[in-house]
């Protein structure tokens, strides 16, 4: 009888060993899965387009955003920091799905970027204000 323990004993504790080492092994598979270059924000985060800013002069790498209450835009770096951002004048359902393309070429000659949102079916756009250092909505005109 006493053998029949020590043979269960020995059992489940190799068992017990080979559990460990499975969760270890998925652990460290995780963790070089993390490592992975650009394993960040712009990797899982909801990145719709990349583009340059320009300011005063100044350009600027970032990375925008499209959300359903406007295009949000964040320095293209390892940490997410917000830039600027161009508020819809109604929010706009599923708007990252309707996104087709941005343009931030400077549309009214001041020497700024404009925003230029190319959703399925509608186009807005936003002029740069320096003196409220924000992006003001021009509604379309008819």
């Amino acid at each position: 009888m006493k053998r029949f323990w020590k043979r269960t004993a020995m059992g489940l504790l190799s068992l017990a060993l080979l559990l460990c080492a499975a969760c270890a092994a998925q652990k460290q598979e995780q963790e070089q899965e993390m490592d992975i270059a650009g394993a960040d924000w712009r990797t899982y985060g909801q990145v719709s387009d990349a583009g340059t800013i320009m300011r005063a002069g100044e350009q600027t790498s970032v990375l925008a955003c499209v959300f359903d209450s406007g295009v949000e835009f964040y320095l293209d770096e390892e940490t997410q920091t917000f830039f600027a951002e161009a508020v819809y004048p109604e929010k706009i359902e599923g708007a990252h799905d309707l996104f087709e393309a941005l343009s931030l070429e400077d549309s009214n000659g001041d020497g700024n970027s404009d925003v230029r949102l190319m959703l399925t079916g509608q186009t807005l756009v936003w002029y740069y204000d320096a003196a409220s250092e924000s992006y003001v909505y021009q509604p379309e005109v008819r």
